[in-house]
């Protein structure tokens, strides 16, 4: 019996970056420890997210290639978020470089998860 384990933090996962992605972000009068602290959070956020969904399409939910439907949903998600970001709030932009970020992070959880297949329990 299949137990959803990955389904299920996918969905909140990505329930958490769009919660994330569309609050009014709050102030904290400190300033960041580096340039473009943030685009290290879009990699991380993301790269989680693309290695729950392989995760998910490989084991859970079996479709013919999880490895690129994984990384593609994920990237058009990021996408997709950026957009709203930029058309739907006053108060966040939108920003290609956010994406490039995204995809970044998605890139790097599928490269670890190709060259190290036997860690993530991948079997396509």
């Amino acid at each position: 019996m299949k137990t959803y384990f990955w389904l299920l933090f996918s969905i909140l996962w990505a329930g958490l970056i769009l919660y994330l992605s569309f609050i009014r972000p709050v102030s904290l009068g400190g300033t960041p420890w580096f340039d473009h602290q943030d685009k290290l959070g879009h990699f991380v956020f993301y790269a989680v997210l693309g290695l729950s969904l392989i995760k998910t399409l490989s084991k859970e939910i079996t479709i013919q290639s999880p490895f690129i439907s994984g990384m593609l949903i994920t990237f058009i998600f990021g996408a997709l978020i950026e957009l709203g970001q930029h058309f739907l709030t006053t108060d966040r932009d939108g920003s290609w470089r956010d994406v490039f970020a995204n995809g970044l992070g998605i890139l790097a959880s599928a490269i670890l998860i190709n060259t190290y297949p036997k860690i993530f329990r991948f079997n396509p």
